[in-house]
């Protein structure tokens, strides 16, 4: 079960961190930066929670610890008369690096959700195993659904032909995948996402989302693009000799 990333803690402290007329100008900074500083982390924490089942664990490990920072921050200033300009400058300068850190956070989570939105509706209920390394290998065209309707052989030798004989994956090199359309080779980018269970494959005009399972004791990757997200293609591993 994921972590939930709870706010309130902060959120309290944010309404109480309030500067207060004739004290240290760098102590009221201090407090201006924690109040600046938890209320990006309190949008950030809030957009993670709503989505918590797409979360990464370790945007949520990243963001407890920022949460566990901002509450010995939040102590301290509380009792700030006892720190020194050097320490206050310190504890400055961390929010400064923490504000990058929650932005970086928001980032990554708005790429999550944007891929989730995009996410082929063919793929989600397959079971899908963590993805192997699958440099030096080539797939081809074996099957697939649509719809979730199992294809008959001549929807599959109707894709072949309007594919000219021939559709293929070969992966070479890490990050780098070649797709064969009949006779005509277009070069393209992998890498795998959600934690290393989806492999998201990008083409000039095509983008392409890939879940490795396993039918019949054989390795199968099933793709789908989001062009026709409801068509689910299954493609073996081409083994030479």
């Amino acid at each position: 079960m994921k972590k939930l990333i709870s706010t309130m803690l902060v959120a309290l402290l944010l309404i109480s961190m309030v500067a207060c007329g004739g004290e240290n100008p760098k102590l009221a900074e201090a407090k201006e930066g924690f109040n600046s500083i938890s209320t990006q982390f309190n949008e950030v924490a809030t957009l993670m929670n709503e989505n918590k089942d797409e979360m990464d664990a370790e945007l949520i490990d990243l963001m407890n610890e920022l949460s566990d920072m901002l509450e010995k921050y939040g102590d301290m200033l509380e009792n700030g008369d006892s720190l020194n300009d050097e320490q206050l400058d310190a504890i400055i300068g961390w929010f400064g690096t923490a504000e990058e850190g929650i932005a970086g956070v928001k980032a990554d989570i708005e790429t999550i959700l944007a891929a989730e939105d995009t996410f082929p509706e063919a793929l989600a209920d397959v079971e899908a195993y963590e993805i192997p390394d699958v440099s030096n290998t080539a797939w081809q065209l074996a099957g697939g659904m649509i719809d979730g309707v199992e294809m008959e052989q001549a929807d599959l030798d109707a894709i072949l032909a309007a594919c000219g004989g021939t559709f293929a994956f070969v992966f070479d090199v890490p990050g780098v995948v070649s797709m064969y359309n009949g006779e005509t080779e277009f070069k393209g980018t992998c890498e795998t996402i959600e934690e290393n269970y989806v492999l998201y494959m990008e083409f000039e005009g095509y983008t392409y989302y890939g879940v490795f399972t396993v039918v019949n004791d054989t390795n199968v990757i099933i793709i789908a693009n989001t062009e026709a997200p409801g068509t689910a293609l299954y493609m073996t591993q081409i083994v030479e000799g």
